[in-house]
């Protein structure tokens, strides 16, 4: 893609969070555009929020389960940023219209207590980095039609949407975040069970991963940073007036009510 491409396709998608779903598929309109370049049309609405006055708060990582990785043709997952006003505290309530399609995943957040090194060569020094766990349910969106194109994704900020960040847990890391049973319920129903494991095996291997590829590109992770580690479960679908809790074994509970805000506003 050259700088003018990247640039219309920067300027639809910063336009778009105000009016979702209406920006033409980017693959269909450079079809020739590789990963790099939606990293870098990724990295260059990051830069228009900024002038805008969002800042950047952290980053979700996506793709981590084989199954998905297979579906965009990919061997490795994913990472989109997360904006000051994506992040948002335990049992909020999230507007369904501003997002496509409203779903929940529930996954492993961390909070980093120092930078992390991309040259750590175990993940016990990746650990020692993280200064809080929580469970988390993340509400992705899209601003176009995905297919199973990875620069699709990519380019849209990896879906990011909503984070509802649980209270952390107050015993610090566990042993292992690996195998941990994580039950989803809608409404006070269980609907899905998975574990951590789908977080790229593990939640700490899959923040060893962004710390590398982030090093690919100059940056690097920050402390005070907090990461989505990736879905332990299928997405749920969602509509106003559900409310969604996620338990994470050994870590805790975050929770989620979902409404149409559109409905409160007279005229909308």
């Amino acid at each position: 893609m050259t700088p003018a491409d990247r640039a219309e396709a920067v300027s639809l998608l910063v336009r778009s969070r105000l009016r979702p779903g209406l920006v033409p598929t980017l693959s269909d309109r450079w079809p020739t555009m590789q990963t790099r370049d939606a990293y870098r049309i990724q990295e260059e609405c990051l830069r228009e929020w900024a002038a805008s006055g969002r800042t950047l708060l952290g980053y979700k990582i996506l793709l981590t389960r084989p199954e998905l990785q297979q579906r965009f043709h990919t061997r490795e997952p994913a990472f989109g940023r997360l904006l000051d006003d994506s992040i948002l505290a335990d049992r909020s309530v999230v507007d369904v219209a501003s997002v496509v399609h409203a779903t929940a995943e529930p996954e492993v957040a961390f909070q980093l207590g120092r930078d992390v090194s991309a040259s750590w060569s175990s993940l016990d020094e990746v650990r020692c980095a993280i200064r809080t766990v929580a469970a988390s349910i993340e509400i992705p969106t899209r601003h176009m039609a995905w297919g199973s194109k990875l620069t699709n994704v990519v380019a849209d900020n990896g879906g990011a949407g909503y984070a509802v960040i649980g209270r952390p847990n107050a015993r610090g890391l566990p042993p292992t975040l690996r195998g941990l049973n994580v039950v989803v319920r809608k409404n006070g129903v269980p609907v899905a069970q998975g574990n951590t494991d789908a977080a790229y095996g593990d939640p700490v291997r899959a923040l060893a991963w962004l710390a590398r590829r982030l090093a690919l590109v100059g940056q690097a992770l920050k402390a005070g940073q907090v990461i989505m580690t990736g879905s332990c479960t299928p997405a749920i679908e969602v509509q106003p007036g559900d409310i969604v809790d996620v338990e994470i074994q050994s870590i805790g509970c975050a929770s989620a009510q979902f409404a149409d805000l559109r409905l409160l506003v007279p005229g909308l």
